[in-house]
């Protein structure tokens, strides 16, 4: 599609370039036609590789919350060896289901745990810059530019506390087995769910994962699509907890 852009671009300006020709108008200034025209060649190949890159984490985060088998399996059918290959080294960078004996470990993966941190760090600089205008240059601010600023400071600061919050989710691990399923923080304390008691199910769209309850009790364990290996730890989860549909 942008590549189509491009083309389209330079036909418009070869066309723009020949009617100033050939109207008498001249090209005393040609070299403004040129400078635009590069900078939106440029803005648009920078366009099309943002939008490929885009679509290739899409592909990326698809793959990797499959089953692993189920991954392996569609690697497998990718016919090109070379971009089989890039795509596999990217999925697999992105970690691993880990399984020992009968227990399986889900860990978020490495791109959302590298997006939170971006968030987190992107909202505590844009705090601490409004915070500093606002200290630096006191004395040139409007009182409603002044309170403006300082609720943009103010919803930075909570933007943050929610991402080092999320922080510390993505270092917890899913542990599923026959017999339960618990979340497992880093300092090892443990959330454990027994697969014969009466369980819930709820989805959460906004959340972008489902939440698993005992009924009656305050509490859940939730199932992050954005943990490597969802698809299976969501059938395993339907499966022992009797959700078969």
């Amino acid at each position: 599609m942008l590549p189509d852009l491009r083309s389209v671009l330079f036909l418009t300006y070869v066309a723009l370039l020949l009617w100033r020709i050939f109207s008498g108008r001249g090209l005393d200034d040609w070299w403004r036609y040129v400078l635009v025209f590069g900078l939106l060649n440029y803005a648009l190949y920078f366009s099309e590789r943002v939008y490929l890159w885009r679509q290739r984490r899409r592909l990326v985060h698809a793959v990797r919350a499959m089953d692993p088998r189920d991954a392996e399996a569609l690697l497998g059918r990718h016919w090109l060896a070379g971009q089989r290959r890039v795509l596999a080294d990217e999925v697999a960078a992105e970690g691993v289901v880990e399984t020992d004996g009968w227990v399986e470990r889900y860990p978020f993966a490495r791109g959302a745990r590298r997006a939170i941190h971006a968030s987190f760090w992107a909202s505590v600089g844009i705090g601490l810059a409004l915070c500093a205008v606002l200290v630096l240059d006191a004395h040139r601010v409007t009182p409603a530019v002044a309170w403006s600023i300082w609720g943009l400071a103010t919803a930075s600061g909570f933007v943050a506390a929610f991402a080092r919050r999320m922080i510390r989710r993505t270092e917890t691990v899913l542990e599923l087995s026959r017999f339960s399923i618990a979340e497992v923080a880093p300092d090892g304390s443990r959330r454990v769910i027994r697969w014969g008691a009466p369980l819930v199910l709820r989805a959460r769209r906004g959340l972008r994962r489902l939440e698993l309850s005992v009924a009656g009790r305050p509490g859940c364990i939730a199932l992050d699509f954005d943990r490597v290996g969802i698809d299976r730890a969501v059938r395993l989860v339907l499966r022992y907890g009797g959700f078969d549909f």
